[in-house]
Formats: structure tokens, sequence, C-alpha cells
């Protein structure tokens, strides 16, 4: 079976987490990608939490389905000026292959509905 080769990919996005009383798992949640993960412990749900936006956007990229898939999530291409401001300020972002003009999504606006269920979900 051969590897897929993945971009460059850099992000920062925001993530909400709680552990499961029942299952004494813990679940994690990027509202930005729309993207669910779970593990074990803590620590291994911040790894999880990154492998899985990183199969995420790399699969997305390989696919050539990337612009649809951001577009679809409320987000929009940016120039350099744009993601060097969201770097300095904190804010999100996500850079795919170092190609700024065509690859870089800046802010990213949570949906409204799938944002509001993640936090209602990782209150309980």
């Amino acid at each position: 079976m051969s590897k897929i080769q993945m971009p460059n990919i850099d992000f920062s996005l925001n993530t909400l987490r709680n552990q499961d009383e029942d299952t004494k798992a813990w679940v994690g949640y990027i509202p930005a990608l729309r993207l669910y993960t779970q593990a074990s412990t803590e620590d291994r749900l911040e790894e999880a939490l990154l492998e899985t936006a990183l199969s995420f956007i790399g699969l997305c990229w390989h696919r050539k389905i990337l612009d649809k898939v951001m577009h679809e999530r409320g987000m929009r291409k940016s120039d350099a000026a744009t993601t060097k401001r969201a770097k300095e300020l904190g804010g999100q972002y996500i850079s795919v292959g170092g190609n700024v003009e065509r690859d870089v999504y800046g802010e990213v606006p949570i949906t409204l509905l799938a944002g509001k269920q993640a936090m209602i979900e990782c209150q309980h």
C-alpha cells in the first residue's frame, strides 16, 4: 500500500473538550471543522485532536476538495497579511502547502448551530 503525500499544514483552531462521566473517555470537538474525536486520557486527546485535524485537512487537499470543504465550513481564503495578523493575535487559521494566496484560510467563524451544540454537549 502506498503512502499518501501530505502537504505542509500549519493551523490554529479552537477546540472543546469534555470527559464522558459514564465511559470516562475524553471527547474533543473542533467546531470550525465539525470534527469529533475521543481518547482514553486528556493528554492523548490533545494528540487525537491534532491527528484528526491534520488527517482531515490533508486528505481534503489530496482529493482536491479542500476549497469546497473549507467554504462549506464558513472559511474563506486569506492573503498573507490577514493570516499574519491572525497568527499574531492568536486567531484561527489554516495554512496548507505554503502557497499563501492559494492555500491559506483566515479567521474562521464558528458555525453557530454546530458550535452551540458542541458547547452544550461539552458542558454536560
